[in-house]
């Protein structure tokens, strides 16, 4: 097949976290089983832009990418020269895969392909959760939603994540038609697995690596901790607005636990590994998360996880026995921290057979193929 993904960023453009990582990782393992990929993107990598060449096909690891400029810095990503591309070649695809929602880049691209009738899939990222239709800038998107972005969701295909993403969506759209294939995420070359041994005499170590945002329940966890009566230590590796970030200090702080929480800075590569194998346990008590592409990064290098009901890979975990899953309020947490402190012996277990099942389960060639015959279903 010939398949077009769109996405407002491509690789290296890092900055942006899991779906810079996951959509490439799907782009290359496709190729590797026989397909034709191409990607329309735009030089966007947080507040600067990739330092690429320009509207030529560049060979990247297999795929074709045309990286555009575009004519706004913001989260918005519109590139005139990406939409004109799309417009004269949507035809000669037999699979257009549009990355994300909400940007003005993905909106138009959407409207291109409904325009031309050409068949397209959406991936929205978790970008149709209740909590991201509802609390972050909820009157623009209900005025999109209403008048442009609702409409054109109808014509789509829908690619979810997790369970949990797939009926947030169709919260949405309630007659969407697609299917539900993970995230391929991008594994260590060579990468030692944990040490199996702890001292229980030293503090329980939970970390943290994700961006650092209101949405990802940082505030419910300090509460928590601030409670328990075992000596820990919180590694917080993210990066994120300075102000929000001033605002955990200063909970901290007040919590009086400043002492036991370190801030790590944003990790990357192979330091992203290095930092999940230093620490015991995972920690992610987000409200919502469509997938959480570092909960199997860490699993994979044999770190348990301790997840929200709000996280995608929540039930996964639940159903493996891969660590352990709270609700997203502070008692809850707190109760669920002590009941790790009084079963470690589990987080030795998990060391020993996590990495083999999530190599076995997250197989890229498997999961290439699946969203193969995925496509081919629905064109």
């Amino acid at each position: 097949m010939k398949i077009l993904f769109v996405s407002p960023s491509y690789k290296p453009a890092y900055v942006y976290g899991g779906p810079a990582v996951s959509i490439s990782e799907l782009a290359e393992a496709l190729v590797a089983i026989g397909h034709t990929v191409t990607v329309y993107t735009t030089t966007a990598n947080g507040k600067e832009e990739l330092a690429v060449q320009k509207g030529v096909p560049l060979s990247v690891n297999g795929v074709t990418v045309y990286y555009y400029n575009r004519q706004t810095g913001d989260h918005t990503h519109v590139s005139t020269d990406l939409w004109q591309k799309l417009w004269a070649t949507a035809a000669s695809f037999d699979v257009i895969h549009l990355q994300s929602w909400w940007s003005v880049l993905i909106l138009g691209a959407a409207a291109i392909c409904r325009i031309k009738r050409c068949k397209y899939f959406i991936s929205p990222r978790g970008m149709l959760s209740s909590y991201s239709f509802e609390k972050q800038h909820s009157l623009p998107k209900k005025l999109i939603h209403y008048t442009l972005g609702g409409p054109l969701l109808k014509h789509s295909y829908l690619h979810a994540t997790t369970l949990l993403e797939w009926n947030d969506c169709l919260r949405v759209n309630t007659s969407w038609k697609g299917f539900i294939l993970p995230n391929l995420v991008r594994f260590p070359n060579h990468f030692p697995r944990k040490k199996q041994t702890r001292n229980d005499t030293e503090p329980l170590v939970f970390g943290f690596l994700s961006r650092i945002d209101h949405k990802k329940g940082l505030e419910l966890l300090m509460q928590a901790l601030s409670t328990v009566t075992f000596d820990f230590r919180l590694m917080i590796a993210g990066a994120g607005d300075e102000s929000y970030i001033s605002i955990l200090k200063q909970l901290a702080a007040q919590l009086k636990i400043s002492s036991k929480i370190e801030w790590c800075g944003w990790k990357n590569g192979e330091e992203k590994f290095q930092f999940l194998q230093s620490i015991d346990l995972f920690v992610l008590t987000s409200y919502n998360e469509n997938f959480a592409n570092t909960v199997i990064e860490s699993l994979v290098i044999g770190t348990p996880v301790f997840l929200s009901e709000g996280v995608g890979l929540a039930d996964y975990v639940k159903k493996k026995d891969l660590g352990w899953v709270c609700d997203t309020n502070v008692q809850s947490i707190e109760q669920m921290l002590n009941r790790i402190f009084v079963e470690q012996d589990k987080l030795l277990s998990i060391q020993k057979f996590a990495p083999d099942l999530i190599n076995a389960d997250f197989n890229k060639t498997d999961l290439a193929s699946n969203y193969a015959d995925a496509y081919q279903k629905f064109i």
